[in-house]
């Protein structure tokens, strides 16, 4: 079952248990996944790199809205919300695999050397959807290119 589809059977999970909360949260998951399908059908059955995307996407909203100055109430909300959205989320892959992703874009890119090609190697790295941290290939990519 792909990630979208568990986030619309644990809506409907929750709705019929009346818990609105959950409801809400799970459906601006669904919303930011459909937000950014291109066609009608990626709307309705999305690839999981694309809902992983738009949940990792989505959860970064969440988190600067939490850290601005607003009522706790609302930043409540938006914490609960980040908390049922981050666990659709696969774990973020550690340092070997990245560390051969973020060379192997280096190399095909010929960025080593060329500091200016960090966002290029960063991009080409993110592109391929598998589940690393924007930070941390970033800083290795910077690592890499400034060699």
């Amino acid at each position: 079952m792909s990630i979208f589809e568990d986030i619309k059977k644990d809506a409907r999970e929750s709705l019929r248990q009346r818990d609105t909360d959950t409801v809400t949260a799970l459906r601006s998951g669904v919303a930011a996944i459909q937000e950014k399908c291109t066609s009608q059908e990626e709307r309705t059955n999305p690839p999981d790199e694309l809902a992983i995307s738009a949940l990792r996407a989505h959860c970064k909203k969440l988190q600067k809205a939490i850290d601005m100055k607003l009522p706790a109430e609302l930043r409540g909300q938006y914490m609960r919300e980040k908390l049922y959205l981050e666990d659709f989320l696969p774990e973020e892959k550690t340092a070997p695999g990245l560390q051969e992703a973020v060379q192997a874009a280096v190399d095909e890119l010929e960025a080593t050397g060329n500091p200016a090609m960090i966002g290029r190697v960063t991009g080409h790295v993110m592109k391929q959807g598998k589940g690393f941290s924007g930070a941390e290939v970033s800083a290795l990519a910077r690592e890499l290119c400034s060699q």
